[in-house]
């Protein structure tokens, strides 16, 4: 039991140190899909979920604007609040490039690194049928014209401010606007719960995380949340419950 808290408790130290060594508010430039992922869900970790450089630590693939879209078609796979869809977010920037002069690079066919002037982006459109790699392709044709496209952190975040609404919450419907009380996270939701359902060593001791996470919800039928949510809530009962 003691070597199973053990565990957790270094997978959660593991993953902040993690989150913490890779903040996409100290790069200077975000890749295409960190942008659009802060454009739909001004969350900064979902940008962090888009950083390549992230996702290798994490063993998984590099991320594409056709992943994006697959998540974003899966409302189970995220509980942030969204501004909108991704493919609506991708019109949007491509909009505001062709209108200000946002100072975006990439890397042109001959593999050299080029300023893409704001006159250029009515001619593009992200290549949402490549798998490995996001590229930009002109209107019309299939060979891509940039690939590996950077846009100025600061410059996304003037023209899209960070939404105060961003952090993870139950619908508005649960909020007491007499009150001013602020809503409780999901994770924390889910916390709560597992202490009131196992509030002894006795209750969870060698009881399987995934046997916890059906007691949630059998007790929460209506009360939805993503497979993400619940590790988050599980970690958080885990720092918080009584040391035996």
């Amino acid at each position: 039991m003691a070597n199973n808290i053990a565990e957790a408790k270094t997978d959660t130290e593991r993953r902040e140190h993690l989150k913490t060594r890779f903040d996409p508010m100290l790069e200077i430039a975000w890749s295409l899909p960190m942008t659009i992922a802060w454009i739909v869900w001004r969350d900064i970790d979902e940008v962090r979920n888009q950083w390549n450089e992230y996702r290798s630590r994490k063993n998984r693939p590099s991320a594409t604007l056709l992943e994006m879209v697959l998540i974003d078609l899966d409302d189970s796979e995220i509980d942030r609040p969204k501004e909108m869809n991704v493919i609506t977010a991708q019109k949007i920037l491509l909009q505001e490039l062709s209108n200000t002069n946002i100072k975006a690079i990439a890397i042109n066919p001959n593999g050299e690194i080029e300023p893409i002037s704001a006159d250029k982006w009515a001619l593009l459109e992200p290549d949402t049928s490549q798998i490995d790699v996001d590229q930009l392709r002109i209107l019309g044709q299939v060979e891509s014209a940039y690939t590996e496209v950077r846009f100025p952190r600061a410059e996304i975040l003037n023209i899209w401010p960070e939404n105060s609404q961003s952090k993870e919450m139950l619908p508005d419907n649960t909020y007491s606007a007499s009150s001013g009380a602020q809503l409780p996270t999901k994770p924390e939701i889910i916390a709560a719960k597992i202490a009131e359902l196992l509030p002894t060593e006795k209750d969870w001791s060698g009881l399987a995380k995934g046997r916890i996470e059906s007691k949630v919800r059998k007790d929460l039928p209506s009360f939805e949340f993503s497979a993400r949510s619940f590790d988050s809530g599980y970690a958080l009962w885990i720092k918080n419950r009584p040391k035996s």
